[in-house]
């Protein structure tokens, strides 16, 4: 099934109208304190080229600039207008902005969707009053927006400090925690900053694609509540990784608690987290957890290069206690510290004191620092090594430091710009600590282009991102033949089942639903539905003992709660006495089911039991779940999801994911699991999904046993629930 992606809220000239305005008005405009005095003092402050228009009848004069009665009084019709009134007389000076024929305007006001059904009707007529006039409209909600590298401000906060220009563009539904980002003494340095509010109109896919094709933008990073345009969103990610510019999103809501937060700052659903960190994998989209993570990820993805080829990281430090911090971080983000080579191990030897053990970590030891000539050499060797992808200085630059220890550190700072210079590779330097660092320190680096990140954790974080966004992909059709080829589902198959889930007026037998996954090639077990306890005991005979039996209703799909399953029956007479048992616990546990019978089913030994589920995410579609435990995986918790259909490449890796998946391999004198049947079954079921789209609300496999190498899986239980059910 294709999802028809929307198309951009606005056109793109109407966007540049609100991003690069040549004159704006300022309605609301004060003398008082609050945003339409910060409005027109932040455009003044900035420097801004364009004309100056403050709206207000209640003033002749604002901040020295002339102030009119209305927009009918201005000389000429601006680009764009910031609206610093109340929320009802927002949406009065929209619909007059754009009767006028201004083309974008920035809603400052709180008190629309976010606050209550009253709300909502006024954004309603906010939407509608843009739309009459094809108006680009900012927030409500939200705070404005800057171009930092044209001066413009449509922005109602005030400023704390001057921004110096950068590749970081930025889009937050949070206003507030936008200004936490720039008032956190990072240096950080923006081309655009922009909060979005509730977006009634534009949302952040809008600004997205704007920033990806703006040549002043490296980065663009994200708070986002959630997504109102989930399919552009992913379309849009795509444009920015053919584009190699990294979207990096803070995405709250992994909690209960954080979801519900969520939808209540700006009435956007959260969505599952799980299917969240699927999307983002899938698409190239950077996840950060939290502001410190965020501000290390742009810092880095906004520096001017990239790594190449396939080598991993390279560490130098003067601390040897910090080092092994610093490796355990490494290590809990994956990062490879490969060997140095021959060559460079000898010429680090020839150069270095003799008390430097040479390796990847290097520990420099003090002598770094008293000697930064020797430690600039040292750093270009380092980077000449062909398994070096990046270069990261391990080094604190505390801000408290005595002045002859910080002009030391200083000249260690010159040292490793120096160094960057030189090489033709990622230089990064990090401190272990995230608190007050030397600015003078921080001035240099960022005077030589040198990336500087805060705290061991973030820091390696960031770098390992850095690497796997900068990393080509492995061809997808070498990756998909070292796994087998391509599956294809019976089309017959597919219009069959869906034609059983829109006959079905509620959840699929277990009997129909292992049907459906017979007939597109996965195998269930041999299995008879018995009406008494003779034909359970005939059926005991025809099958060969042991046998499973399990209450055959479509409207008990927990069997186990039931009282309706029963495990190891061998003979006739227990198949007799089993079927009674079964039937009178069903009949107790749900006295209104319909009871089709009991189904004396091949009981299958010595698999290792998963299970494959499929379910439809309202945002994303539908995702596929691998987990190990069957009945057991809430329990374990030890599951991946991934949208569906997934390849083969993709299906490896998702079992390659599971924490427990050393079971498959045979531990204690097992057999290793048939694991290319696993990975053909998860592939076959996906696509499935995939293929009865609107058709199907979830698919349940459960367990799925996989057997030893050689002898395939096979499908002991399976659900299916039509999606209207």
């Amino acid at each position: 099934m294709t999802t028809a992606v929307p198309a951009p809220t606005v056109r793109r000239d109407r966007l540049d109208a609100l991003l690069r305005p040549r004159a704006v008005a300022v309605v609301g405009a004060s003398e008082r304190l609050g945003n339409g005095r910060n409005a027109v003092e932040n455009l003044i402050a900035v420097g801004y080229p364009g004309a100056v228009y403050p709206i207000n009848p209640r003033y002749r004069e604002v901040l020295g600039r002339r102030c009119y009665p209305s927009l009918d009084d201005l000389p000429e019709t601006p680009d764009a207008v910031y609206v610093a009134v109340g929320a009802a007389a927002a949406v009065e000076a929209v619909r007059d902005a754009g009767a006028r024929g201004i083309a974008a305007a920035v809603v400052h006001a709180g008190g629309f969707a976010e606050s209550g059904e009253a709300g909502a009707a006024l954004q309603a007529a906010l939407v509608a009053a843009a739309e009459e006039f094809g108006m680009a409209v900012c927030g409500p909600n939200c705070l404005g927006l800057v171009n930092v590298h044209d001066r413009t401000m449509l922005y109602g906060a005030s400023m704390p400090r001057a921004l110096e220009p950068g590749g970081i563009g930025a889009v937050f539904q949070s206003g507030s925690t936008l200004l936490a980002l720039m008032n956190a003494g990072r240096d950080l340095r923006f081309s655009h900053l922009i909060s979005s509010g509730n977006e009634a109109v534009l949302d952040a896919t809008d600004y997205f694609d704007v920033l990806i094709d703006d040549p002043d933008t490296r980065v663009v990073i994200g708070f986002i509540d959630g997504f109102r345009q989930p399919q552009r969103l992913l379309a849009v990610a795509a444009r920015a990784a053919a584009a190699g510019k990294p979207i990096v999103l803070l995405k709250p809501g992994r909690s209960e608690a954080g979801r519900k937060a969520a939808l209540a700052h700006t009435g956007a659903l959260a969505g599952s987290d799980q299917v969240l960190e699927a999307v983002f994998r899938r698409h190239g989209i950077v996840r950060a957890h939290d502001l410190d993570e965020l501000a290390e990820m742009a810092t880095l993805f906004s520096s001017s290069r990239r790594p190449a080829g396939r080598g991993g990281l390279v560490v130098t430090a003067v601390s040897g206690g910090e080092m092994a911090v610093v490796l355990d971080a490494a290590a809990d983000e994956g990062l490879t510290l490969p060997p140095l080579s021959d060559a460079v191990t000898t010429r680090l030897r020839a150069a270095l004191p003799p008390h430097v053990a040479v390796a990847n970590p290097l520990d420099v030891t003090a002598t770094g620092l008293y000697e930064p000539d020797l430690y600039r050499d040292a750093l270009v060797t380092l980077a000449s090594d062909p398994g070096c992808a990046v270069l990261a200085v391990s080094q604190d630059m505390p801000g408290a430091m005595g002045d002859v220890q910080a002009e030391r550190y200083r000249r260690a700072a010159r040292a490793f710009v120096a160094a960057a210079a030189q090489v033709d590779k990622p230089v990064v330097v990090f401190s272990n600590l995230s608190g007050d660092t030397d600015p003078q320190v921080r001035a240099i680096l960022a005077a030589g282009g040198v990336p500087f990140l805060l705290g061991t954790r973030e820091s390696l974080k960031a770098i390992a991102r850095f690497l796997r966004f900068a990393r080509p992909p492995a061809d997808p059709e070498a990756a998909a033949a070292a796994v087998g080829p391509p599956v294809r589902l019976d089309p017959a198959a597919v219009a069959a089942a869906r034609s059983l889930l829109r006959r079905a007026p509620g959840p699929l037998s277990e009997q129909d639903s292992k049907a459906v996954l017979a007939r597109c090639g996965v195998r269930v077990p041999g299995e008879i539905v018995a009406t008494s306890a003779a034909e359970a005991a005939a059926a005991v005979d025809r099958l060969g003992g042991p046998v499973v039996m399990k209450i055959a209703s479509a409207d008990i799909p927990h069997k186990t709660e039931a009282g309706g399953v029963r495990l190891g029956i061998t003979s006739p007479a227990q198949a007799a006495a089993a079927f009674a048992e079964i039937v009178a616990s069903a009949r107790t546990h749900a006295p209104a089911a319909r009871i089709d019978g009991v189904a004396v089913q091949e009981q299958v030994a010595g698999g290792v039991e998963m299970i494959v589920g499929c379910s439809r995410d309202p945002q994303f579609g539908p995702v596929i779940l691998l987990g190990l435990g069957g009945i057991l995986v809430e329990v374990l918790k030890d599951s991946v999801l991934a949208l569906a259909p997934v390849g083969r490449a993709e299906a490896a890796a998702m079992v390659r994911s599971l924490r427990g998946r050393a079971v498959l391999d045979g531990p204690r004198g097992r057999p290793r699991a048939d694991v290319p049947a696993l990975i053909d079954t998860l592939v076959t079921v996906s696509h499935l999904a995939a293929a009865l789209g609107d058709d199907l609300d979830a698919l349940d496999v459960n367990p799925l046993l996989v057997l030893p190498e050689g002898r395939g899986v096979v499908a002991a239980d399976a659900l299916l629930v039509p999606a209207r059910a």
